[in-house]
C-alpha cells in the first residue's frame, strides 16, 4: 500500500521532469533568438535596439513591454522603420543633455531621456532627428574660438544670447576665411 508521502514523492519527481523538459525548451528558444534576432517581434526589436544603444549610459533600459508601451511602439514604427529608430537611439545615447550630463536651459537639474519619453508621441523622435539634443559647444569653447569676443559691445543679457552672438561671429569668420 502506497502512503501519501510516497505519492507526494512520485508527483514531485514528475513535476521535476516536466520542469527540466521546459527548461531545455526555453534554452533552445533562447539559442534560436541569439542566432536570428529578426525572429523577434517588431516591438521587441525596438526595445532591444534601445537597450543596446543606451547600454553604458545613465539612461535606463526598458525591462518590460507593457500593453500600453507596445501600442505606442506600434504607432512609432508606422512613422519610420526600425533602422531610423536605431539612429535616433544612437543620437540620444551620445547626447550629453539626454544623458543628464548637462543642466537644463533654465539652469535646473539635469534631465535624462527615457524610453517612455521617446515613444510618448511622434514629436520627440523628430526633435532628436533634427538635432535639438545634439551636443553644443559650451560658452568657454565659443570664447576660446573667438578670443577677442569677451568684451563685445553691447553686453548680452543672457548666456544663450551671448552664445548665439558668438556662434554667428565664428560663422562669419569662417566664411571670411573661406573666401
Amino acid at each position: 500500500m502506497t502512503t501519501v508521502r510516497d505519492r507526494l514523492r512520485e508527483f514531485t519527481a514528475k513535476v521535476q521532469e516536466h520542469l527540466d523538459e521546459a527548461d531545455s525548451y526555453l534554452t533552445a528558444i533562447a539559442d534560436l533568438l541569439n542566432e536570428d534576432p529578426a525572429i523577434l517581434s517588431p516591438h521587441m526589436q525596438f526595445r532591444e535596439a534601445w537597450n543596446t544603444a543606451t547600454k553604458g549610459t545613465p539612461i535606463a533600459a526598458c525591462l518590460k513591454l507593457t500593453p500600453g508601451r507596445i501600442e505606442k511602439i506600434k504607432s512609432r514604427l508606422t512613422e519610420r522603420p526600425i533602422h531610423e529608430w536605431e539612429a535616433i537611439f544612437q543620437r540620444i545615447a551620445s547626447s550629453n543633455f539626454c544623458c543628464g550630463r548637462e543642466p537644463r536651459g533654465n539652469g535646473g537639474t539635469p534631465w535624462l531621456a527615457s524610453f517612455d519619453w521617446l515613444i510618448h508621441n511622434a514629436d520627440n523622435g523628430v526633435k532628436v532627428m533634427e538635432g535639438k539634443y545634439d551636443n553644443r559647444p559650451t560658452r568657454e569653447d565659443l570664447l576660446a574660438a573667438v578670443p577677442d569676443a569677451r568684451g563685445h559691445i553691447p553686453p548680452c543679457r543672457t548666456n544663450t544670447e551671448c552664445n548665439r552672438k558668438l556662434e554667428r561671429e565664428i560663422e562669419a569668420r569662417r566664411a571670411q576665411q573661406a573666401s
